[in-house]
């Protein structure tokens, strides 16, 4: 029987420009995916096939009619973020930057790792960290491997019937311990616990209060959901950049006083303000009424010389340890837009 989630009529120009063998396999994979209970109502198409193939790089299947040979953790078989995309390259054509490495990991493995399919070879790694690699949860590799066979559907309702659906796996990390944000406003978040969210929080409560002449905060990210807070509405007002994109920073505050937008990343393991991703920002940020600031901010200094000559020019630094402090990065002037 043909799952047909994707077509030629709804696919973006990515899926209709590959093999009819490879559509075939995407849909497939998207099927497999679903029937283990992973989320895929309300996805664009497009997201549905970057998560399909995330899934195939993973388990290294690049051709239709493999399934039995997918591999897991066990065989042993893991692939680093970057890894994943020169497989993209070499077997689907994909046209994907060496910079979207973080796209990979916050969009596209997000639910495959959440739900337990694909597991990292190291739990002990900060979900940012860039050398965490990803592989099949032996677990579900029988599922996988039986895929097409005419026992596999008894599998999935075996599997199901011991373990439970992932849509319930995905629940579970709202079990685990969490963090109280407290916005400007005095609305209160619960964050998951970790040193990511832990320097959002102090970004919120620590920095804008000192620095952010009483922004308002539009957007906070979380490292188990994109949108942990949200003012579309606030946003569009200020056309702000398709908040759907990829290269949103964790924290974005506004500061009606000054027309100031600033924009904050919170780097635990990975992904400053470099002059790549603020050339990117800017370009985005070209129609937005708001003046952009851009401040990277760090746990402590150690975690700040890490990353000191990637920061860009014209942005500021901000370390939670000295909170009373900015390390500004050039410019006319001292903590403002350029």
């Amino acid at each position: 029987m043909t799952h047909e989630y994707i077509s030629g009529a709804n696919g973006p120009k990515s899926f209709v420009s590959k093999s009819p063998d490879l559509q075939k396999l995407i849909n497939e994979t998207i099927h497999l995916l679903s029937a283990l209970g992973l989320p895929i109502q309300g996805r664009t198409a497009r997201r549905l096939e970057r998560t399909a193939l995330a899934f195939l790089a993973v388990v290294d299947l690049s051709a239709s009619g493999r399934w039995k040979e997918a591999k897991d953790l066990d065989t042993p078989r893991k692939l680093l973020t970057r890894e994943i995309i020169r497989y993209w390259r070499e077997h689907f054509d994909e046209d994907v930057s060496d910079g979207s490495y973080d796209d990979i990991r916050r969009e596209d493995l997000l639910h495959l790792d959440l739900a337990g399919i694909v597991s990292t070879d190291d739990a002990t790694k900060d979900q940012n960290d860039g050398t965490r690699g990803f592989g099949l949860n032996p677990e579900f590799s029988e599922i996988v491997r039986t895929f097409g066979s005419k026992r596999w559907e008894t599998n999935v309702q075996t599997f199901v019937a011991k373990h439970g659906t992932l849509q319930e796996r995905l629940v579970r990390p709202r079990n685990l311990a969490t963090t109280k944000v407290v916005l400007p406003s005095g609305e209160e978040l619960s964050f998951l616990g970790g040193p990511h969210n832990q320097l959002q929080k102090a970004s919120i409560e620590e920095f804008l209060p000192r620095f952010g002449n009483a922004a308002e905060v539009l957007y906070v990210g979380d490292t188990a959901t994109k949108y942990a807070f949200l003012n579309r509405k606030r946003l569009t007002e200020l056309k702000f950049f398709d908040i759907q994109e990829s290269k949103l920073p964790d924290v974005i505050a506004y500061s009606s006083s000054k027309n100031w937008i600033f924009l904050i990343e919170a780097v635990h393991s990975a992904n400053p303000i470099s002059s790549e991703r603020r050339h990117i920002l800017t370009q985005l940020l070209e129609p937005c009424t708001a003046l952009p600031v851009y401040i990277t901010a760090f746990l402590d200094k150690a975690t700040f010389r890490k990353f000191s000559s990637d920061i860009a020019w014209e942005t500021e630094v901000w370390i939670a340890s000295d909170p009373d402090h900015l390390i500004h990065f050039d410019g006319e002037k001292f903590l403002g837009p350029y």
